[in-house]
């Protein structure tokens, strides 16, 4: 499938080469640096080509530009290493012990654990999380997704729904400024937080301000 086609992603990182170090969103050429040690690319699950590895130390700021109003859509094929059990960021806006602002996509324990917090006034303070049952193998790729359409969130592992919840709060985000980073969040200063740094490899990864449907995850 043509990751351009519509409904379009706002992000979108094929991860098949490094420029300066810098990995390119493919939807509006923007580069974004990675953090941490000198980045290195190795071989993808299947036709997908290159991937990114992620050392523990890596991490791309992402700034504060993705801000869905409601609906979204985090997805990218993951593989963690092994030995890797703490909650892991795929995706994340998060200051951990912070519930403000939370918008994340983790890895668990071979679950997949995501956290939102929605607008309760003028500030996103109503903070919910979940983890699905553990469904995730290490050192091999899956490709995992989570969309949120108002009260309903679903989580997608290999494009089998494996998580459906249909009672979370259909509230909007406002507007925050905490930044989204992938492969990394922060501690409860906005320090960067390494204890939930991932390890592992991270390809194809998309945001979407919409929420895709299953056919279209698959």
């Amino acid at each position: 499938d043509d990751p351009l086609s519509d409904p379009q992603p706002l992000f979108y990182f094929d991860m098949e080469s490094l420029d300066d170090g810098k990995i390119i969103n493919q939807v509006s050429g923007t580069a974004y640096d990675l953090g941490g040690n000198v980045g290195q690319l190795t071989s993808s699950i299947g036709s997908n080509g290159q991937a990114l590895r992620f050392d523990g130390t890596n991490y791309v700021d992402l700034g504060t530009e993705f801000q869905p109003t409601n609906a979204y859509t985090m997805a990218g094929w993951v593989r963690q290493d092994g030995g890797a059990t703490d909650g892991q960021a795929v995706f994340a806006r998060a200051w951990s012990g912070d519930i403000n602002d939370q918008l994340a996509m983790m890895v668990r324990n071979g679950s997949v654990y995501h956290a939102f917090s929605v607008s309760g006034g003028s500030v996103n303070n109503n903070f919910n999380e979940f983890s699905t049952s553990a469904v995730l193998e290490s050192e091999k790729w899956e490709h995992v997704a989570i969309t949120r359409d108002g009260s309903n969130v679903t989580v997608y592992v290999n494009g089998e729904n494996i998580y459906s919840g249909t009672d979370l709060p259909s509230a909007d985000f406002v507007s925050s400024d905490k930044h989204m980073y992938i492969g990394m969040d922060c501690n409860s200063s906005g320090s960067l937080y390494s204890q939930h740094a991932f390890k592992g490899t991270l390809d194809e990864l998309r945001l979407y301000d919409t929420a895709l449907t299953q056919e279209q995850i698959q």
